[in-house]
Protein backbone atom coordinates (compact mmCIF):
# COMPACT_ATOMS: atom_id res chain seq x y z
CA UNK A 1 0.00 0.00 0.00
CA UNK A 2 1.15 3.39 -1.16
CA UNK A 3 -0.02 6.63 0.76
CA UNK A 4 -0.60 9.60 -1.63
CA UNK A 5 1.13 12.58 -0.09
CA UNK A 6 1.26 16.34 -1.01
CA UNK A 7 3.74 18.50 0.78
CA UNK A 8 2.62 22.67 1.45
CA UNK A 9 5.38 24.94 2.80
CA UNK A 10 6.48 27.92 1.85
CA UNK A 11 9.92 27.33 2.13
CA UNK A 12 11.72 25.55 -1.00
CA UNK A 13 14.27 24.07 0.67
CA UNK A 14 12.15 22.56 3.97
CA UNK A 15 10.17 20.83 0.81
CA UNK A 16 12.77 20.11 -0.67
CA UNK A 17 14.68 18.29 2.57
CA UNK A 18 11.25 16.24 3.82
CA UNK A 19 11.16 14.94 0.18
CA UNK A 20 14.77 13.50 0.61
CA UNK A 21 13.50 11.97 4.45
CA UNK A 22 10.73 10.68 2.57
CA UNK A 23 12.68 9.19 -0.01
CA UNK A 24 13.70 5.88 2.48
CA UNK A 25 9.75 5.23 3.23
CA UNK A 26 8.33 3.58 0.29
CA UNK A 27 4.66 3.78 1.57
CA UNK A 28 4.72 7.30 1.24
CA UNK A 29 4.09 8.65 -2.46
CA UNK A 30 4.73 12.69 -2.82
CA UNK A 31 2.47 13.60 -5.68
CA UNK A 32 3.02 17.31 -4.89
CA UNK A 33 3.86 20.30 -3.56
CA UNK A 34 2.96 23.59 -3.07
CA UNK A 35 4.74 27.19 -2.25
CA UNK A 36 1.42 29.06 -0.50
CA UNK A 37 -1.82 28.74 0.56
CA UNK A 38 -3.59 29.42 -2.76
CA UNK A 39 -1.24 27.30 -4.59
CA UNK A 40 -2.00 24.41 -1.47
CA UNK A 41 -5.70 24.63 -2.28
CA UNK A 42 -5.45 24.23 -5.98
CA UNK A 43 -2.47 21.29 -5.42
CA UNK A 44 -5.42 19.43 -3.33
CA UNK A 45 -8.30 19.91 -5.54
CA UNK A 46 -5.94 18.64 -8.48
CA UNK A 47 -4.60 15.92 -6.69
CA UNK A 48 -6.83 14.68 -4.03
CA UNK A 49 -3.75 13.16 -2.06
CA UNK A 50 -4.34 10.78 1.17
CA UNK A 51 -2.03 12.94 3.57
CA UNK A 52 -0.76 16.15 3.78
CA UNK A 53 2.32 17.84 4.99
CA UNK A 54 0.98 21.23 5.92
CA UNK A 55 3.74 23.88 7.41
CA UNK A 56 2.06 25.82 10.40
CA UNK A 57 3.46 29.49 8.48
CA UNK A 58 2.45 29.71 4.85
CA UNK A 59 3.16 33.31 4.95
CA UNK A 60 1.34 36.64 3.67
CA UNK A 61 -1.13 36.27 7.17
CA UNK A 62 -2.47 32.46 6.26
CA UNK A 63 -1.19 29.43 8.17
CA UNK A 64 -1.65 25.83 7.86
CA UNK A 65 -4.85 25.85 9.84
CA UNK A 66 -6.46 28.21 7.59
CA UNK A 67 -5.88 26.11 4.55
CA UNK A 68 -7.09 23.26 6.38
CA UNK A 69 -10.18 25.15 7.38
CA UNK A 70 -11.19 25.05 3.84
CA UNK A 71 -11.10 20.97 2.95
CA UNK A 72 -13.81 19.04 3.25
CA UNK A 73 -13.25 16.20 3.41
CA UNK A 74 -10.02 16.70 5.37
CA UNK A 75 -7.25 14.60 4.40
CA UNK A 76 -5.19 12.85 6.53
CA UNK A 77 -2.73 15.20 8.20
CA UNK A 78 1.13 16.17 9.41
CA UNK A 79 1.96 19.62 10.58
CA UNK A 80 5.14 20.71 10.58
CA UNK A 81 7.06 24.16 11.99
CA UNK A 82 10.03 25.37 12.96
CA UNK A 83 7.75 26.20 16.24
CA UNK A 84 7.10 23.66 18.58
CA UNK A 85 4.52 25.39 20.20
CA UNK A 86 2.54 24.94 17.47
CA UNK A 87 2.37 21.10 18.83
CA UNK A 88 -0.55 21.39 20.60
CA UNK A 89 -2.33 23.29 17.90
CA UNK A 90 -2.03 20.98 15.63
CA UNK A 91 -2.96 17.92 17.65
CA UNK A 92 -5.98 19.79 18.59
CA UNK A 93 -7.36 20.21 14.88
CA UNK A 94 -6.85 16.52 14.03
CA UNK A 95 -3.69 16.29 13.08
CA UNK A 96 -2.00 12.82 12.90
CA UNK A 97 1.46 13.81 13.59
CA UNK A 98 3.56 17.22 13.85
CA UNK A 99 7.34 17.24 12.46
CA UNK A 100 9.44 20.00 14.28
CA UNK A 101 11.84 21.70 11.28
CA UNK A 102 14.54 20.15 10.50
CA UNK A 103 13.39 17.16 9.52
CA UNK A 104 15.32 14.71 11.36
CA UNK A 105 15.08 11.04 9.83
CA UNK A 106 14.20 9.53 13.42
CA UNK A 107 11.13 11.88 13.56
CA UNK A 108 9.78 11.45 10.42
CA UNK A 109 10.20 7.79 10.51
CA UNK A 110 8.07 7.55 13.52
CA UNK A 111 5.43 9.64 12.37
CA UNK A 112 5.44 7.41 8.68
CA UNK A 113 4.98 4.60 11.02
CA UNK A 114 2.00 6.30 12.55
CA UNK A 115 0.24 7.18 9.39
CA UNK A 116 0.80 4.24 7.88
CA UNK A 117 -0.92 2.13 10.60
CA UNK A 118 -3.70 4.86 10.79
CA UNK A 119 -4.34 4.45 7.36
CA UNK A 120 -4.39 0.63 7.32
Amino acid sequence: MRVSALIVDDEPHAIALLKRRLISHSQIQVIGEANSYEEGLIQIKNHNPTLLFLDVNLGRGKTGFDLLDQLNPKPVVVFTSGDPSNKDEAIRVGAIGFIHKPFFEDTVAEVVSKIVSHIK
